[in-house]
């Protein structure tokens, strides 16, 4: 005599029925939040060991409302063959996934690796109903495997959306803390990375560029672990490229103890939890933590005194008088550090030094001690030699100050105790140059290839305005250049060649216009991130300023663009000549280039914001596809 423990028990609710072994429900199962549907009656099978085709149907028969005409089978893999036999028997529309199916937390019914499919009575063709019940609104639109990912990438369906990740073994389960990504019904969200294991931004890029136009208009990005910035960086570039709105999150919870458990990830907890980007706009944090900076306002700022208060920001806090933003574009696009919150000291932060500085040591007591001790402090100005001292005391705290030279882009400073000649009466001036013809008394520029070195992974694009000084003749130029080059590549253009310049090479620091489809392109246009350069006396004009890089300057490709017709059109070089005798430590390199990299695609594209420049270095009527 069987156990009545083994004993299939039918428990019926709104809706639909359950069908265990034995009385007790399985543990954890709650029956308010099994699914319903209005049009069709919903079965979950819950009974282990399984039952056979012929048990289902026996107890679907006496169950099942008498006018029921179709029903959704919750049972893995049912999909395969038990589906259509139950169809054929009953007379009715069955609904099953072609897989493994999960019942989540929140309700929603989840076929994993396949997707749900209709099958009639009679084995008519089993046409596909998605892999997720009830569906979100873009469920439609979402490939179940995308067809054209970049090597060393792969795209797993989750309940929230899509996860992109490595290849690299182990290979990597549908984990709980995916399967838990909040579902938004009315936008796609994407994972990227995991722990350990963060995603070059152009990987990325390519994989959401292959979604349908909708998709990529509108998602939510969450980054998986440390990604490297590769989240902000994707929703810029999708901002900038398909006038999208983009919303990233600040990872994914239970990520933070996976890394930590392994000696990686996130020094410290950002203050910004959710980002959006939008099209013509700086990053707007609209969801953050209260950081201990006295009474919150609205918006992510902080009052710290009458005068002045703490703004949020995606790399850390701003501190500004009351109610000033002129400087907004320089300091809400400074890119998140993962191990370095920045404290931005505006320009009157900088000038009124006696009384912003107790204000910032003030505030990094009051900060989290893991926040506080790995603060670094960035100004819009270099201080002024007569504030040093209490500057002092602040960089023994904190370290070099970080100078901010233009949106999303900062330099190490000198100590304001020794002050440099080149820094002493800088212009924070940033400005979009419009392209314009070189002079015409400017010579050509010169190089040399001499070897190249292979490998060196392409980068992000980021949003950046071109950057200018006013100097006088000598003094050197730190930023972007723009040249042509003339001179074959016999070794061929790819991140991680090294080229040497055996003759001075002229460059201006504003891009010539575009090249028309009609004439015959000779070589890429260079954008080159100088450290050796010196400015010419006498060169500012509506060309911008001229600058020679000197004879046996190295450069390293960093990235490369090209077109179907032409090869590479672009290059962008790292200046990485020494000229201090400093000799770059182990991993200096992998970082410097990936830093220039940033800079020099944020300056591309800021040229192509304006309409007149929008293919550069092409011209707009060539209609070239360009690919990174």
């Amino acid at each position: 005599m069987r156990s009545r423990l083994d004993q299939p028990h039918v428990h019926g609710y709104d809706g639909g029925i359950l069908i265990t072994r034995g009385d007790a429900l399985p543990a954890g199962l709650v029956p308010a939040r099994l699914p319903r549907e209005s049009d069709r009656h919903t079965v979950v099978v819950a009974a282990d060991p399984a039952l056979d085709v012929a048990a289902l149907i026996t107890l679907l028969r006496r169950h099942l409302p008498v006018r029921c005409q179709s029903i959704r089978l919750v049972l893995s893999e049912s999909g395969r063959a038990a589906a259509q036999t139950i169809a054929d028997e009953l007379g009715l529309e069955v609904i099953a996934p072609g897989g493994p199916v999960m019942l989540l937390p929140s309700g929603m019914l989840f076929a994993v690796k396949d997707e749900w499919r209709r099958f009639r009575p009679g084995g008519e063709s089993a046409d596909r109903h998605g892999v997720r019940q009830p569906p979100p609104d873009w469920e439609r639109l979402v490939p179940l495997r995308l067809r054209a990912l970049p090597p060393g990438l792969q795209a797993t369906t989750i309940p929230a959306g899509l996860w992109l990740h490595d290849d690299v073994p182990p290979t990597t389960p549908l984990t709980g803390a995916m399967l838990s990504v909040p579902v938004d019904p009315a936008r796609l969200t994407v994972v990227i990375g995991r722990p350990g294991h963060a995603l070059p931004s152009e990987s990325v890029h390519a994989a959401l560029a292959a979604l349908p136009r909708t998709l990529r208009r509108q998602m939510t990005l969450m980054p998986y672990g440390t990604d490297g910035g590769a989240a902000h960086s994707v929703a810029e570039w999708l901002t900038l490229r398909h006038r999208a709105t983009i919303d990233v999150l600040a990872g994914v919870d239970g990520a933070a103890a996976e890394e930590a458990s392994a000696g990686q990830g996130w020094g410290w907890r950002p203050f910004a939890q959710r980002t959006v980007y939008r099209p013509g706009n700086a990053p707007q944090i609209v969801q953050w933590l209260e950081p201990p900076l006295g009474v919150a306002t609205t918006n992510g700022v902080h009052r710290a005194n009458e005068d002045w208060e703490f703004e949020v920001i995606r790399s850390g806090l701003w501190l500004r008088p009351v109610g000033e933003t002129q400087e907004q574009e320089f300091i809400r696009w400074l890119p998140i550090d993962e191990q370095h919150p920045l404290l931005v000291l505006g320009a009157a932060a900088v000038h009124q030094a006696a009384r912003s500085l107790p204000l910032v040591s003030a505030v990094a007591n009051q900060l989290p001690s893991d926040v506080s001790r790995r603060l670094r402090l960035a100004v819009t100005h270099p201080p002024a030699a007569a504030d040093a001292p209490p500057w002092a005391v602040l960089l023994d705290r904190f370290g070099p100050l970080l100078g901010v030279i233009g949106p999303g882009q900062l330099v190490e400073l000198p100590d304001p105790s020794k002050p440099s000649p080149h820094l002493e009466n800088p212009s924070a001036a940033v400005v979009v140059p419009s392209p314009t013809p070189l002079p015409t008394s400017a010579p050509p520029p010169e190089t040399r290839v001499v070897h190249a070195q292979p490998e060196s992974p392409p980068s992000r694009f980021e949003r950046l305005r071109l950057h200018q000084r006013r100097s006088s003749d000598g003094q050197p130029y730190l930023g972007a250049a723009f040249a042509d080059w003339h001179l074959e590549m016999p070794h061929g253009w790819h991140p991680g060649a090294e080229l040497r310049m055996d003759e001075a090479m002229f460059a201006t620091t504003v891009p010539s216009p575009p090249a028309s489809a009609k004439r015959p392109v000779s070589g890429p246009a260079l954008v080159i991130w100088s450290v050796t350069a010196v400015r010419i006396d006498g060169s500012t004009s509506g060309a911008g300023e001229r600058v020679r890089f000197p004879a046996g300057s190295r450069m390293r490709v960093v990235g490369v663009e090209h077109s179907e017709a032409n090869g590479v059109t672009l290059a962008l070089l790292r200046d990485v000549s020494r000229g201090d005798g400093h000799e770059p430590q182990p991993g200096d390199d992998a970082v410097l280039d990936r830093r220039a990299r940033s800079a020099l695609y944020r300056t591309v594209e800021a040229v192509r914001r304006v309409p007149a420049t929008a293919s550069w270095p092409r011209g707009p009527a060539d209609g070239e596809r360009m690919s990174q």
